[in-house]
């Protein structure tokens, strides 16, 4: 029997419907991919950071600037570490081969004297606003030394733009010298227009970015003279220089001054607590006006004109320790230009350590005295705090093996600032810190900076070194390249377990919705002077000290080097609490990874930063970026990590850097590796230096 098949019926009917649901599976399958690929690419664009759940992405590509190099070629360039361990730039050791850089261009302009000034354009116009004749010195010809001038960086506080701002009148405080510092050109630091012919450009950050005056320089006289430096020199033997009335140092006292500066303007500030103090010893340098009302009504934060900020600077000292010439002028320098002349918006402070603990200096007045008059000079008696590492215990009893100055150097703080509640802002200050420019114009440019920063973008950015030749504008190309380059941003509090957040939240989801506009105008709670990195993945010896979370090594965290930084009461309060919880963290972790966790506006400050030998540019973004998509840390290869930190010693600003000492040794006047000394300013005359930050400056003794 022959039986025909029609289409459409029998097996070939089955055989179109199989075809039939094959190809609505395909369909439905590949519409599924087409919503989940669409899903992913969303949030990969768009969806926030929200915690350790979010895996760090691994892309094809790192960013060195505006353009893009290969991720491969990079690691190429650099060499896996498994292939060039004996090669390995921090592994150099004694007898082996010198290390790559040291075949660069040593930048021996950074050594200039003042024979050879000429003029830079860029931020000219802050030299000319702040620098000022001096009626002192006689008119000069084109042929003679160049005059050092008043250097005056301070707003115009009786001006109608600033008193329609703030409240209140500026009131001018009396200095060292005994009379009001508006009228004393002796109290004022002095400075040359101009900078050495050759001056090198910083290798990191920038002067025209952070707004500081590029087109000075400073000699040490000019500089130093009006604190005590040359007091003993004839005047007719230093060029260029006036030299100022002679003070009794050792009769000043420096607090007595400060809170009578602050007493005189104290109708310009707030005084109201932050928070509901918590005292364990009042402490009795801070003079209270008995007939003022310890009730400050609380005003309006939308009222105008508004009160200043005030800023708390402590300086970290400890028992033992030597206060050279060299140490007390920079105190001085830094309670006159940042205290005594700006009317009390800053406190400086030294925050001594008693490293002996069973000294019972905190139930003893008398002995607490008596510590004070044994280690530290004079006229810091009234300025100075003690504590020890019996301070911290109590205080955080779930943290007793985690107190130790080396755990927790922001303990004191946390604690100077509960007892001292009336303050905005606290700059932990290393003492081996030296500004060879203004401080207040430093501290104010910083703040004014990191206010002006949007929050999109900001923890990326923070984690680079901004390397001006290679990654361009800051605020246009950098700021792209970087969002272009992340497949995350952190928006917000990141998600930590057992951490309730208290940070602000973002006025919209994503933030490719917001136009840089959340954060601008928003005071930092945190600025760093190095960037703020990832420690994940790096060898970083402090990167596991994390104490407590129940996340443990997978909580999310940042580092910075050095613990000189500023910090809001707000920022600090936080830790206070944290620590009361019981979590902690490494010292040069936690106001980072705090501010991180509780979505709290943390800023590196790119300030200018040199290098003792001219890198080439691509040999910067490799070594000091190396990590993925041209991070500073997140990678083996990072310059924190343990050993590998060789490179960092032809810095300005590194807690080991070599290159600050050679700098700072020739500025005064001694001869340091052929640079200085006597003969060399014969032909280069006296070095000048644009303001820069320099650390560590240690066994400064002479002079």
């Amino acid at each position: 029997m022959i039986v025909s098949h029609e289409p459409g019926s029998g097996p070939d009917r089955i055989r179109s419907r199989l075809a039939m649901m094959s190809m609505r599976k395909k369909l439905c399958f590949g519409l599924a991919i087409m919503i989940i690929s669409t899903i992913l690419l969303l949030s990969n664009l768009e969806r926030p950071h929200v915690g350790p759940s979010v895996k760090k992405a691994e892309p094809s590509s790192t960013i060195t600037g505006h353009h893009f190099v290969d991720q491969k070629k990079q690691e190429l360039l650099l060499q896996d570490d498994e292939k060039n361990k004996k090669q390995d730039l921090p592994q150099v050791k004694p007898g082996d081969d010198a290390p790559f850089w040291e075949s660069f261009q040593p930048q021996d302009t950074l050594f200039g004297g003042l024979y050879n000034l000429h003029q830079v354009d860029v931020n000219d116009s802050l030299a000319a606003a702040y620098l000022i004749e001096d009626p002192r010195q006689p008119a000069t010809g084109a042929d003679t030394h160049p005059q050092a001038k008043i250097y005056n960086p301070y707003p115009d506080y009786t001006s109608q733009e600033w008193k329609k701002e703030w409240r209140a009148e500026y009131r001018p405080c009396i200095g060292p010298r005994g009379v009001e510092l508006d009228s004393s050109l002796d109290d004022m630091v002095m400075a040359y227009s101009g900078i050495p012919s050759g001056f090198p450009a910083p290798s990191f950050g920038s002067f025209e970015v952070v707004g500081l005056d590029n087109n000075v320089c400073f000699d040490r006289y000019s500089r130093l003279g009006a604190y005590g430096y040359g007091e003993d020199d004839y005047e007719s033997a230093i060029p260029g220089w006036k030299k100022p009335k002679r003070v009794s140092w050792n009769d000043t006292k420096w607090g007595h001054l400060q809170n009578m500066c602050t007493e005189r303007n104290k109708d310009r500030f707030d005084f109201s607590p932050r928070n509901n103090t918590v005292h364990i010893r009042p402490d009795k340098t801070l003079e209270k006006d008995p007939d003022r009302d310890e009730k400050v009504e609380m005003r309006s934060a939308t009222a105008a004109p508004k009160p200043r900020k005030r800023t708390a600077i402590l300086l970290r000292t400890w028992t033992g320790y030597e206060y050279t010439p060299n140490v007390m002028r920079q105190l001085r320098s830094m309670i006159v230009e940042l205290s005594l002349q700006t009317g009390g918006e800053y406190s400086v402070f030294l925050m001594v350590h008693v490293k002996d603990d069973t000294i019972p200096i905190y139930s003893d007045d008398a002995l607490y005295e008596a510590v004070k008059r044994k280690y530290i000079p004079q006229e810091f008696w009234d300025i100075s705090i003690l504590w020890n590492e019996n301070m911290n215990r109590p205080w955080y009893p779930l943290l007793k093996d985690h107190t130790t100055v080396h755990d927790s150097q922001w303990m004191p703080l946390q604690r100077f600032s509960r007892d001292h509640p009336e303050f905005d802002f606290y700059w932990n200050w290393e003492i081996d810190t030296r500004y060879i420019g203004h401080h207040f114009h430093f501290t104010d440019q910083m703040a004014e900076w990191a206010r002006r920063q949007p929050r999109r973008g900001l923890w990326e950015r923070n984690e680079r070194f901004y390397i001006p030749r290679l990654h361009g504008d800051f605020d246009t190309q950098f700021r792209t390249a970087v969002e272009h380059s992340v497949n995350h941003q952190v928006w917000g509090p990141v998600k930590t377990e057992d951490v309730n957040a208290m940070g602000p939240k973002p006025p919209v989801y994503f933030p490719q919705r917001d136009n840089y506009e959340w954060g601008v105008g928003e005071e930092a709670d945190y600025i760093a002077l190095l960037p703020i990195f990832d420690p994940e993945d790096t060898t970083w010896i402090m990167n596991e000290f994390v104490w407590n979370y129940k996340s443990g090594l997978s909580t999310n965290r940042r580092g910075t080097i050095i613990c000189q930084a500023r910090v809001s009461k707000r920022l600090l309060d936080i830790m206070h609490e944290e620590n009361l919880a019981g979590h902690h963290m490494a010292s040069e972790m936690w106001p980072q990874s705090v501010a991180l966790h509780h979505g709290l506006k943390a800023v590196y400050a790119p300030h200018p930063i040199f290098q003792d030998r001219a890198w080439p540019t691509d040999a910067l973004s490799q070594i000091y970026n190396p990590g993925p998509r041209g991070v500073s840390g997140s990678h083996p290869l990072s310059l924190f990590g343990f050993g590998r930190e060789e490179p960092f010693r032809g810095f300005t600003w590194y807690y080991h850097a070599k290159l600050p000492a050679h700098l700072y040794r020739a500025w005064m006047g001694w001869r340091d590796g052929g640079k200085g000394g006597e003969e060399w300013e014969a032909d280069n005359g006296r070095m000048c230096l644009p303001g820069m930050l320099l650390h560590p400056i240690k066994d400064i003794v002479t002079a």
